[in-house]
């Protein structure tokens, strides 16, 4: 007897395809036909993923075909539940265009064996597509399909997954920052906050992740992120396990390249820059304002 799949048997379908997209767009890097699978396996993981969403969401019957205005245990096609999910805001990320370039690509695939040489601008959308998954996954669901790398991940130098991954950040950026941020692993305008995704378990919303070579900074722990002197952009990378004298910290501008020392307040905590900060100074200790040393002073007192 014909029934829907459940929720569970949906996700292990789109996270099998969606894995096995990422592996073929990681293979692309030496051999661009491994595009032409991929379109198929990133259709046919988006399509899954989203009636899992609609599954899990108890909202089933919104994509669910009806005979007399009563449900039948069959879906409705694909197109509808894609314009129903941009419509509903779930896909951010990618446009409602470009993932029917990708549908007309599969069905020009597997239909008519046609359309097997993938332009750019496909394949920029299939690494996309796959990004929108993971991206909504986490949101929604607190799971993810990227993971963490040690060192830079061999995608990272396919150039198709550069861009779409830029192209996807910048999509995103305003949730973060206004402009993008430049990881200084892959050089690439790739930085989000961990409060838009994560790679693993042990990153909290304070990190910073690479979507494009799959590292993550501790902002807590390793390295901290704040606004630069120059061009005024988050993007001023602070070394934080490195200490110098006189509170001092090594830095650099991701954006800009601007470079100066930055220092630490003695009260607040916070990083600024000496040349632009009216400084304070009380025995030996730094303070970035008059208020922190006034506020230090009369703690001590």
């Amino acid at each position: 007897m014909k029934r829907l799949p459940t929720k569970d048997e949906l996700e292990a379908g789109y996270r099998k395809f969606s894995l096995f997209t990422f592996d073929l767009l990681t293979k692309a890097n030496t051999d661009s036909r491994f595009f032409t699978f991929a379109a198929v396996n990133a259709q046919i993981s988006l399509e899954l993923f989203l009636k899992y969403v609609f599954t899990r969401e108890n909202r089933v019957t919104e994509i669910q075909k009806s005979k007399k205005g009563v449900p039948i245990e069959d879906f409705v096609e694909f197109s509808q539940i894609l314009s129903h999910s941009i419509n509903e805001g779930i896909i951010e990320g990618l446009d409602k265009k470009d993932i029917r370039l990708l549908l007309d690509a599969r069905n020009s695939i597997v239909h008519r064996a046609q359309g097997i040489d993938v332009e750019k601008e496909l394949a920029e959308i299939i690494a996309g597509c796959f990004l929108v998954i993971h991206h909504v996954s986490w949101l929604k669901f607190g799971t993810s399909l990227l993971h963490q790398s040690m060192g830079l991940h061999p995608i990272s130098e396919n150039q198709v997954w550069v861009n779409s991954v830029e192209k996807f950040v910048a999509n995103l950026a305003g949730t973060f920052s206004a402009s993008p941020i430049r990881c200084i692993h892959c050089d690439n305008k790739t930085i989000v906050s961990g409060e838009i995704t994560t790679l693993d378990s042990g990153q909290d919303e304070e990190d910073i992740v690479c979507l494009c070579c799959l590292t993550s900074m501790h902002t807590s722990k390793n390295i901290n992120l704040i606004q630069c002197v120059e061009c005024e952009t988050q993007s001023y990378y602070v070394d934080i396990l490195n200490e110098q004298e006189k509170q001092l910290y090594v830095g650099g501008c991701s954006t800009c390249g601007h470079r100066e020392w930055v220092r630490k307040c003695t009260y607040c905590g916070e990083f600024s820059f000496p040349s632009v900060s009216d400084e304070e100074y009380l025995n030996e200790k730094i303070f970035c304002s008059k208020s922190c040393k006034n506020d230090f002073t009369d703690e001590c007192t």
